[in-house]
């Protein structure tokens, strides 16, 4: 008469991030005249796995809680015997790093990034301090960062956030006679492009480039074009 065989296992975490996959390890003893034939892993969460091949059971469950883990053992006898365990799983925090922004060229702009104890922006050139969650800023181009932080659990979430650039682009008539002529164009609008920096305006394509002057003048930002007839500027 064989002898059944003895359940065993032992597990790597005793808690775990929620999608991470933590695994289990079946040790359990087959009798001596009978071969191991395979296991049967359920999870606590409905859902179960045949493992035919190997000892090792890996799982990743979606949300967090405390999971009765059961295996069951056969032989190629058909002889059985099972084992259990128990896992927390830890909810991911979430990583908010805050909304797309319009951020102005060569301006630092300030960040803030809330949901974790540990914090880690990239690409890391781009910041005063990236392992932390309130950075500045500086880029010449749109681009997308990320944030990636932990929790407590060291349990992770990322998240990205699109920096585009303000631009203002001018173009320009030149006439047979040239002409002096301001265009003064109100803080308001600059405020709206560039807020909350006093940045004047970076003019990001000239068709015509003419001897340029940037003045601010009681909270108007004054451009004057030596020599010009017209300027339109377009946002």
């Amino acid at each position: 008469i064989p002898e059944f065989p003895i359940a065993g296992l032992y597990q790597d975490d005793t808690l775990a991030c929620a999608y991470s996959p933590t695994c289990f390890h079946d040790t359990s003893t087959i009798y001596y005249l009978a071969t191991r034939d395979f296991s049967v892993w359920y999870w606590g969460d409905g859902t179960f796995d045949t493992i035919r091949t190997g000892t090792t059971a890996c799982h990743a469950y979606a949300q967090g809680g405390v999971y009765n883990v059961v295996m069951f053992v056969y032989d190629n006898i058909g002889c059985g015997d099972s084992a259990s365990t128990t896992i927390r799983i830890v909810d991911n925090p979430i990583s908010n790093g805050g909304p797309d922004i319009n951020v102005c060229y060569g301006i630092t702009t300030q960040l803030s990034g809330t949901g974790g104890v540990t914090y880690h922006w990239e690409p890391t050139g781009l910041f005063s301090d990236p392992n932390i969650s309130n950075p500045t800023v500086l880029i010449f181009n749109d681009t997308a960062i990320t944030l990636e932080l932990r929790d407590i659990y060291s349990c992770a979430d990322t998240d990205t956030i699109n920096l585009t650039m303000a631009r203002v682009f001018a173009a320009f008539t030149v006439p047979s006679v040239f002409t002096y002529n301001v265009v003064i164009l109100s803080s308001n609008k600059a405020y709206q492009l560039c807020f909350p920096f006093r940045v004047l305006i970076f003019l990001a394509y000239l068709q015509y480039q003419q001897e340029l002057f940037l003045l601010q003048e009681h909270d108007l930002l004054v451009f004057l074009f030596v020599p010009i007839l017209s300027a339109h500027l377009f946002l």
